[in-house]
């Protein structure tokens, strides 16, 4: 088949890469992924020779099992790299999922400081609270001391005055 031998083709331009590897090659770096991607496009290449093959009739026995047997060995080989992809894939999932754990605990950690001096600041203005109930208290009893020493001396006023008036001068 023409595809095929165009596949080989680019593949031996491109250090064993054909027209799918290369084209993966462009969106990953994953040798492991381009080559599954080779395989795989491999092995539709025969199942479409063989089965082209066998519905034109041109083929004969042995070169239906001679393609089968290759279309067994590609089958085997992409099995192989879906199980390396799978893996590849799989260390990335964890990887990323730790990464999230990781940011995840630091958040909490950094939570856990924010709400500690939360409860530190709260606590200082509970005791400045307190010390202003305590300064308007303090300032509440001079005061009424304060009017307590006036209106002794307003009533010393008073008596001296009543006193002064009642007293008769004699001439």
């Amino acid at each position: 088949m023409v595809l095929s031998l165009i596949n080989d083709a680019v593949a031996e331009a491109n250090d064993g890469k054909g027209m799918l590897g290369l084209l993966a090659s462009q969106f990953t770096d994953d040798e492991d992924i381009i080559k599954g991607f080779d395989i795989a496009f491999t092995v539709v290449l025969v199942a479409a020779s063989i089965a082209l093959a066998v519905a034109t009739g041109g083929a004969s026995t042995a070169n239906v099992a001679t393609g089968m047997k290759a279309l067994a060995d590609g089958l085997k080989l992409a099995s192989a790299a879906i199980e390396i992809a799978t893996a590849v894939g799989s260390a990335a999932s964890n990887v990323g999922a730790s990464s999230i754990r990781k940011d995840a605990a630091e958040i909490r950690s950094e939570a856990s400081e924010t709400q500690a001096e939360s409860q530190d600041i709260q606590a200082l203005m509970q005791q400045i609270d307190d010390l202003i109930d305590q300064s308007l208290e303090m300032l509440q009893q001079q005061g009424a001391r304060f009017n307590s020493v006036i209106d002794g001396v307003v009533e010393l006023f008073i008596e001296n005055a009543n006193t002064a008036s009642s007293t008769q001068f004699k001439s």
